[in-house]
């Protein structure tokens, strides 16, 4: 994970993602619901809902703290980069 995360954020409204722009790992856009940190998607393997936070060591917040899908066990991770307002929905692993 870079050095633009969530630990990074600006202090005012820092976690809030509405202003972000949300990715899927390739970079493409993807439906998402959002309310301050917490980010839900669907599963890209089975479709079943995900929910992750952009804060410290909650579901979802980094590759040590991943959000699972409970449809399939899918891994997912938030990497925010508020310098970009962008949002990637990353698994584990990916890009190695």
């Amino acid at each position: 994970m870079n050095d633009e995360t969530h630990q990074d954020a600006p202090a005012e409204g820092a976690g809030d993602l509405s202003e972000c722009q949300i990715l899927d790992a390739e970079g493409e856009a993807i439906e998402v619901d959002v309310l301050g940190p917490w980010l839900s998607f669907l599963c890209e393997d089975c479709g079943h809902p995900v929910l992750a936070a952009a804060l410290p060591n909650l579901r979802g917040s980094d590759p040590a703290h991943p959000a699972i899908c409970r449809g399939c066990g899918h891994e997912y991770f938030l990497d925010l980069r508020w310098e970009d307002r962008r949002l990637y929905v990353s698994t584990p692993g990916h890009g190695d």
